[in-house]
């Protein structure tokens, strides 16, 4: 009996696939009048591409693809270049909707490149975010493409603009190497939580350390060569440096007009 495959079947095979997500599509109710139903992480567990989920106020979104799985948020494409952003678990004291939110205008405001938000209801249910093209993340960039290319070269500088515009956090909240991802232009970072440690000297016992300490300082990022490592230390130091020159400048004019 032969084993190869015809186009025959594989159209029959994906048109069956199809027939099956369309019977089994269905309304699915997570928030109503701005309270999660009982039932919520049950129902977030079973959700299927094409369900279409239920917020208050009629808020709904037909679920295309799965664009991630993380452990504690679910990413689907909705269509128009928009994804949804769902939390695992129901929203409690520690909503998560919120803390991606408040970690997100965070970073945004410091001008970090980030996934822009297109839509989050007042009371935190779910956010509507871009649908980034993931080409690849970080570590997958330096285990797929050969060093010495051209390729490599030209997206390591704008990994080195992406670091550069981090220099005013010691630490990004729940940050590793598979949330930031190259969408064929710019490093964008696609996951944030709120709990950001900005980069301040007043506390440091050792400042000239602690100019140098960054996000990327973290073990996680072991895999990345020694040498891009101390480059991403050196331009964090860097533009910390022009900070506190540009700082110490202004106060001594400040100083000097408040005497006279």
């Amino acid at each position: 009996m032969s084993t190869k495959i015809t186009n025959k079947t594989l159209i029959i095979s994906f048109n069956l696939l199809l027939f099956l997500q369309i019977v089994r599509a269905e309304d699915v109710v997570l928030f109503e009048n701005g309270v999660p139903v009982e039932e919520y992480e049950e129902r977030v567990g079973m959700i299927w591409e094409g369900d279409t989920v239920v917020f208050s106020d009629n808020h709904k979104f037909t679920l295309l693809n799965k664009l991630g799985n993380g452990s504690t948020t679910e990413i689907y494409s909705i269509g128009g270049g928009r994804a949804l952003r769902i939390s695992k678990t129901a929203p409690d004291d520690l909503n998560l909707t919120q803390l991606f939110y408040k970690g997100h205008q965070q970073l945004q405001q410091a001008k970090v490149p980030v996934v822009q938000v297109v839509y989050k209801p007042s009371i935190g249910e779910f956010v509507v975010v871009e649908e980034v093209d993931k080409l690849f993340d970080l570590k997958s960039f330096f285990k797929t493409l050969e060093h010495n290319s051209f390729e490599f070269t030209h997206i390591l500088d704008k990994l080195y603009n992406f670091v550069e515009s981090t220099w005013s956090f010691f630490e990004i909240d729940d940050f590793s190497p598979s949330q930031l991802i190259w969408d064929g232009h710019k490093w964008v970072l696609i996951d944030i939580l709120d709990d950001n440690k900005v980069f301040d000297l007043s506390e440091m016992a050792d400042r000239e350390h602690a100019m140098r300490v960054n996000t990327f300082s973290s073990s996680i990022f072991n895999f990345m060569p020694s040498h891009i490592r101390m480059k991403i230390g050196q331009l964090v130091y860097a533009k910390r440096a022009a900070f506190l020159s540009a700082k110490t400048c202004f106060e001594s004019i400040q100083k000097f007009v408040y005497s006279i």
